[in-house]
């Protein structure tokens, strides 16, 4: 509301001379207008903000003096002052009352002071304030499209209202990443604001609200909103003096001018974003002659081909599941999920500065990342985890994960380190147990399961594996039994009977019999090397199962 605070109007003389007996907690109220109030039921003309004068002709009772003071308190009226005459011999001492339980102010006025002689003051200082108010909303705005036009950016726009409020100024993004920040007199950057959707839903769109940061101090966070899209926040520190309302407003009107930058913004991007999918689908499928063409595509998106880079793979376990059943997803939760993805991703590969080429593909997104050293190639690591972390934790019922190819050298090996990515999330699909959450798999670490991965659904695989496997897994099937788990055990602690058996919880003995049941079921002893080969392939190609 703008106008100006009950206390400043206080200080306007002849209004200086009134008492104030009631309601004294009340001064900060905003004034944005003063009416005479000699008329019953004036509440249903009032529009907030008012201060209001009387001499009781309209209630002459406490009892309806009271019920004028509640309907004044609900309207948002600021302040009541009563001249006692005629009609009011004094001030009813319930008014009194209820104006300091509710800080509502109640002022006497001197029997020798006409009404008017306070008002036109009073208007004129309003007036003057409002004046004031788009003087100083008309400055800060001018400095913003000068910014704007000079193409300074959302930078340029934190750092002129950073100076306006003479600490930190922030564009942050609705999954709390800061897209834009300038830290005025402050030395540290703050941690990142998120904010939960009841948050959200309690805040005033495209309107300033207060908030509180860590350490309780206090800031104005206003949510941008553009055709009921939340786009992002505009956060800044509280005044060092407490925000005017011309300071507000101001802050309000930088908002929409936030937003149009916003949406330039995030139409260069798509358009980035484009030429990006298409450079990197000409190069997985090839459709390139010239070399040199490329690494000119390259450079102008800020790609080096002529360094080492590796491929991978981002995508939702099972995603035929969201399709159908009872955890169908809506096509708008879908393309939510599709979007949150590739902004983790750039995100993430903007704040480790490893330049990346995204392209998305049904649930998958691939991607192609520059590696200049051994050193930064493992860099990819931790981003990529950090996803999928962050991933998972907003998106509980899903599953992801993501593969990763080894770092090659030269546009022609870069389908190669593709195909590697898709092996390496294939093979950490199927091996990777479900409480295990988000995981990724990198094709160097997988050892044999890189090219069983390839063989497991053959003809030869099938029958190599039944061969071994079929008449143990019939048997565990049958009998509740635990061969397979015990081979597992067995090798994975270098075939020692002891280790075997505490891994497996059960005595020494009982291995024994169980990998005597197995030469048994195979015709065939474990003492032979090709055996024991045999069937660590046949337990590698079970975990490729699930």
């Amino acid at each position: 509301m703008t106008g100006i605070k009950l206390k400043e109007i206080m200080e306007i003389p002849p209004f200086s001379r009134a008492e104030l007996i009631g309601g004294k907690g009340g001064t900060d109220r905003m004034v944005s207008s003063a009416n005479i109030q000699e008329v019953p039921e004036v509440e249903h003309w009032l529009h907030g903000g008012e201060i209001l004068f009387t001499a009781g002709y309209a209630f002459q009772t406490a009892e309806k003096g009271l019920r004028l003071m509640e309907a004044l308190e609900e309207k948002g009226a600021a302040a009541l002052a009563v001249k006692p005459g005629a009609y009011l011999p004094e001030i009813p001492v319930e008014m009194i009352q209820y104006a300091d339980e509710h800080d509502f102010p109640l002022f006497l006025l001197p029997g020798d002071l006409p009404y008017m002689d306070c008002i036109l003051p009073i208007f004129h200082q309003i007036t003057q304030s409002q004046i004031a108010v788009m003087k100083r909303n008309e400055e800060i705005h001018n400095r913003l499209i000068q910014v704007m036009v000079e193409g300074l950016g959302l930078k340029g726009l934190c750092s002129v209202l950073g100076q306006v409020v003479l600490g930190t100024a922030a564009v942050v993004s609705p999954r709390g990443m800061v897209l834009a920040l300038d830290l005025g007199g402050e030395k540290e950057q703050p941690a990142g604001w998120r904010f939960s959707e009841n948050a959200l839903r309690r805040m005033k769109k495209n309107k300033c609200n207060i908030i509180y940061h860590s350490g309780g101090k206090p800031q104005i966070c206003i949510p941008i909103f553009v055709k009921n899209e939340h786009i992002a926040y505009l956060i800044l520190d509280m005044p060092k003096e407490e925000a005017s309302s011309m300071d507000l407003l101001a802050f309000e009107n930088a908002s929409s001018l936030i937003a149009v930058e916003l949406l330039k913004e995030q139409t260069a991007r798509q358009e980035e974003q484009k030429v990006k999918e298409q450079l990197l689908d000409d190069l997985l499928a090839k459709r390139y002659g010239d070399e040199e063409v490329m690494l000119r595509r390259g450079r102008y998106v800020g790609f080096d081909f002529t360094k080492k880079s590796c491929a991978f793979i981002l995508g939702i376990d099972s995603f035929e599941n969201c399709l159908s059943g009872t955890r169908k997803l809506s096509e708008k939760r879908i393309q939510k999920i599709k979007s949150d993805m590739r902004a983790e991703l750039e995100h993430q590969f903007s704040e480790e500065k490893i330049p990346v080429l995204l392209l998305g593909s049904g649930m998958d997104i691939t991607g192609l990342m520059q590696t200049e050293s051994r050193n930064r190639a493992k860099s990819g690591v931790p981003a990529l985890e950090a996803v999928l972390r962050r991933l998972s934790a907003r998106y509980g019922q899903l599953n992801f994960s993501a593969g990763i190819g080894r770092e090659k050298a030269g546009l022609g090996k870069v389908t190669e380190s593709w195909n590697e990515a898709r092996y390496a999330i294939k093979a950490g699909r199927r091996i990777k147990k479900k409480e295990e959450g988000p995981g990724l798999t990198s094709f160097e670490k997988l050892g044999c399961l890189c090219f069983l991965s390839q063989l497991e659904d053959s003809m030869a695989a099938a029958d190599f594996y039944y061969e071994y496997m079929g008449a143990i897994e019939r048997y565990d099937r049958e009998s509740e039994g635990a061969l397979a788990e015990t081979l597992e055990a067995y090798f994975a602690n270098g075939m020692n009977l002891r280790k075997t058996a505490d891994a497996l919880y059960v005595h020494k003995n009982s291995v024994i019999y169980r990998l005597g049941k197995v030469e048994s079921l195979l015709g065939k002893k474990l003492s032979d090397d090709q055996v024991l080969f045999h069937l660590q392939l046949c337990l590698k190609l079970r975990q490729l199962k699930g």
